[in-house]
């Protein structure tokens, strides 16, 4: 028994059926339940299809694989995959064995999110997630706490893949943003701005020495106050020089709590910063590594930058400290800091941000 059902359509769509009932030379009430009847034997289709295509991938895997076993294939191939360190069966190189064991020290290695990245079976590049939150700005995210791709392999496709890859995998997790410092990172920053990352933190880490008898800005009066590194309250502070998630930054000071002291330094009565003075020993040359931690909204007060730097820059050359200093000045603050301090060496430090 038929029924008859009244609907409402758009204008514009309206029009479209109507022309389209014309062609098939259908009255349109007819081209209707033509379409609703092709709708229904389209499923059919649908996974006709479907069996159809699954076959033709299987063949085609085949192939590939096929491909991948001839060794004289292994060199015209420069696409590569990425796999879970746990499923890989071969031997590691004796670098890789190395860096491994180094991430294992530093308590960075989560074997559950590291990734071996090859070609053909061969192992060319590795990378590893670990996931955070912290105070805002930064919040959750997802970080790439190491990625290494040998330089023939950095073609735009393949980085693509890898940090497609690696951001289905920071979504599963229900985080929205994919990060990455480029002090563990060898790719260039001009090919992560491509891949859609954008720049978060820039700070410029110098080597050398802060020049003595210099004239300084006027300097607010302050009060600063030695802290116990075992009682220093961290929550709700960021660090200045944004190079490790603060997890990473804790772990480290429980490790090396002799080499490192810290002190709060209060002025206008409402800010305080907290500094932190590191004994560090590289390639046989001591140095003094400074790290500034800031309430969030100062982090990005320019003034308040300016003033924490010049403050503890005169106190290093008030003490005429003897050991070379190594210190993360913040790009927007660089031209007037960089003039206190003879350096020697200096490199560009980036955290990048892709928000999914």
């Amino acid at each position: 028994m038929e029924k008859k059902v009244e609907i409402k359509l758009p204008q514009a769509l309206y029009k479209r059926l109507e022309e389209q009932s014309k062609s098939k030379n259908l009255a349109l009430e007819n081209y209707i339940v033509y379409l609703l009847q092709e709708g229904e034997y389209s499923k059919d289709q649908v996974q006709h299809f479907k069996k159809i295509v699954i076959s033709d991938m299987q063949n085609m895997i085949y192939k590939v694989q096929k491909f991948n076993l001839n060794p004289s294939n292994k060199f015209t191939n420069k696409e590569i995959s990425c796999i879970p360190l746990e499923i890989f069966k071969h031997p590691l190189s004796e670098d890789l064995s190395k860096k491994i064991d180094f991430l294992k020290k530093q308590k960075f290695f989560k074997e559950n999110y590291f990734y071996l990245l090859i070609n053909n079976e061969e192992v060319v590049g590795y990378t590893g997630l670990d996931f955070f939150e912290e105070p805002m700005p930064y919040g959750q995210y997802g970080f790439i706490y190491c990625l290494h791709v040998e330089k023939s392999y950095q073609t735009y496709k393949n980085l693509k893949n890898i940090f497609s890859f690696l951001q289905s995998i920071i979504k599963d997790e229900k985080f929205y943003n994919m990060d990455l410092s480029t002090s563990n990172c060898n790719i260039a920053g001009e090919a992560l701005v491509k891949l859609g990352f954008k720049e978060f933190c820039h700070v410029k880490q110098v080597y050398g020495s802060v020049k003595t008898q210099m004239e300084y800005d006027t300097i607010l009066q302050y009060r600063e106050t030695e802290i116990d590194l075992n009682k220093w309250q961290i929550q709700n502070l960021l660090p200045v020089n944004r190079i490790s998630p603060i997890a990473y930054l804790q772990e480290h000071w429980k490790e090396n709590r002799e080499a490192i002291r810290v002190k709060s330094i209060q002025y206008n009565q409402k800010v305080e910063a907290f500094i932190l003075q590191e004994s560090k020993t590289i390639q046989g040359k001591k140095y003094l590594y400074y790290s500034i931690f800031l309430n969030p909204l100062d982090v990005y007060d320019r003034d308040v930058l300016k003033e924490i730097y010049h403050i503890f820059i005169k106190d290093i050359s008030i003490k005429a400290l003897s050991d070379a200093i190594i210190m993360d000045i913040p790009i927007e603050i660089e031209g007037m800091i960089t003039q206190y301090i003879d350096a020697y060496k200096e490199k560009s430090i980036y955290w990048y941000r892709k928000m999914l």
